[in-house]
């Protein structure tokens, strides 16, 4: 990790309780929350030597990336409904997160990362070429849906300068 993304990198040990670390976000205090593909998550309390052990409550069978939407932790997971997948709201304390509800993402298959961003979430099924939008925390059907690319895989919400929408 960079400190303020300048100098050298900081590294850190996660073999503790996270083995190929596959996404990683920060909370409101930066703190970071890390992941692998299944079930293993650590968590770095900003300022700390040692990643620590990150539990989820209720513990998930298998789960998808994290993100940190301002308020909550957003895990990426399959829903109950068939052919469904859910982004579930953890409340963090220290390194430990309690479900606080879920946001339903209706007949869309996710594969790569996700982003949130004040009332908008973006997610990606890079097999299919597919983004999808939605509305945060709402979920449901997706407002918008763009196909046809080339395995897309990271998104980002991003906020143009303020002018930068005018012609000259």
């Amino acid at each position: 990790m960079y400190k303020n993304a300048r100098g050298k990198p900081k590294h850190y040990v996660t073999s503790c309780c996270v083995y190929d670390d596959y996404t990683l976000t920060y909370d409101g205090s930066g703190d970071a929350i890390l992941a692998n593909w299944t079930t293993q998550s650590g968590w770095l309390p900003k300022g700390a030597a040692k990643v620590r052990k990150f539990k989820l409550r209720p513990r998930l069978s298998s789960h998808g990336p994290f993100e940190w939407d301002g308020t909550y932790l957003g895990v990426l997971a399959s829903s109950p409904k068939p052919s469904s997948e859910e982004v579930i709201r953890y409340k963090v304390s220290g390194s430990t997160a309690n479900q606080v509800g879920t946001v339903p993402l209706n007949g869309v298959t996710v594969s790569g990362q996700f982003w949130i961003q004040d009332s908008g979430m973006v997610l990606t099924n890079s097999s299919a070429g597919d983004v999808y939008f939605f509305n945060y925390p709402k979920g449901g059907n997706p407002t918008k849906t763009i196909t046809g690319l080339n395995g897309p895989y990271g998104v980002t919400i991003s906020v143009a300068p303020s002018g930068s929408h005018k012609r000259k």
